[in-house]
């Protein structure tokens, strides 16, 4: 039997107390598939939420056709009505509106609760949860996002240990600080695996967590030149503290800078230098095969 190779490799997690303690199989799986010639691997973000727009808990089909149609059922009384119910009933599997945070959201009625629940906006509204989702989203025209607390801090250590999960943040701020309360995953990632993990808790050694952040993810991209220190590399690095660097975006504040940080060169060139931006520009942005893209 031949094996057919792919390049693989997605956000390991388990959401809702339901699924708590599955990563364990699904390492094993991993780990079986890559014994078995599978080029398969997962990276991971060291927190406890996720982080997506709220229109993911609606059901596949209000989807169908985009923004455009959804908005169109959204103002459809009957469809509108559908869509509640049937946020309602996965309820019984994984909404859990409690656990689901509004973060971000424009200018309209819905924006002064940024930073509640779905099931406080609820209450505050007089709905249901299934249908206060549905009321946000017309209002705000489909747009907010939030952040899902639906995962197991014994979980997140378990694959955090794993030599071949990479350290992801999966954020998209790029700029500090903005607007909202975006997932604090954007701004801590990788000083909390560093500070938090490796050196106060010790659930994986300094080196191992440098790897899953440098070497392990170039590797999948098939890059030899990046995410290593030696002669002939590019020269990226990150120069850090041990004793201090450390995380402190938290979800009520998430715009806050990581502390430990001396030095960062992109290409060789100091684009942080004794913690403070240099202000000269680097980098360039490249292709899956390493190259940069012009």
């Amino acid at each position: 039997m031949s094996l057919a190779y792919a390049w693989r490799s997605h956000h390991l997690k388990a959401s809702g107390p339901s699924n708590w303690g599955t990563v364990a199989d699904a390492l094993s799986a991993i780990a079986d598939a890559r014994a078995a010639g599978v080029d398969v691997g997962a990276d991971q973000y060291p927190y406890t939420a996720s982080s997506t727009t709220l229109t993911s808990w609606l059901p596949g089909w209000a989807l169908d056709g985009g923004t455009h149609e959804l908005l169109r059922r959204l103002d459809a009384p009957d469809q509108a009505e559908r869509i509640a119910r049937e946020i309602e009933r996965e309820g019984e599997r994984t909404f859990e509106p409690d656990r689901i945070v509004l973060v971000d959201t424009p200018d309209g009625p819905f924006q002064r609760f940024i930073g509640q629940s779905i099931a406080a906006i609820a209450a505050a509204v007089g709905q249901d949860p299934g249908h206060a989702v549905v009321d946000l989203l017309r209002a705000q025209r489909g747009l907010a996002g939030v952040v899902n607390h639906g995962m197991s801090e014994d979980d997140v250590r378990h694959v955090l240990r794993d030599p071949m999960v990479a350290v992801a943040s999966d954020g998209h701020v790029l700029g500090c600080p903005g607007r909202g309360r975006p997932h604090p995953r954007g701004l801590g990632t990788f000083t909390r695996v560093l500070g938090r993990y490796a050196r106060d808790e010790a659930v994986l050694p300094l080196p191992l967590a440098v790897c899953k952040m440098s070497a392990l993810p170039a590797s999948r991209l098939g890059w030899s030149d990046r995410g290593v220190l030696r002669p002939g590399a590019v020269a990226d690095v990150a120069v850090f503290d041990p004793g201090t660097v450390l995380d402190r975006a938290t979800y009520d504040d998430p715009w806050q800078l990581s502390t430990g940080v001396l030095h960062t060169f992109v290409g060789g060139v100091a684009v942080l230098r004794d913690g403070a931006p240099t202000g000269v520009p680097a980098g360039r942005v490249l292709g899956r095969d390493g190259r940069p893209v012009t």
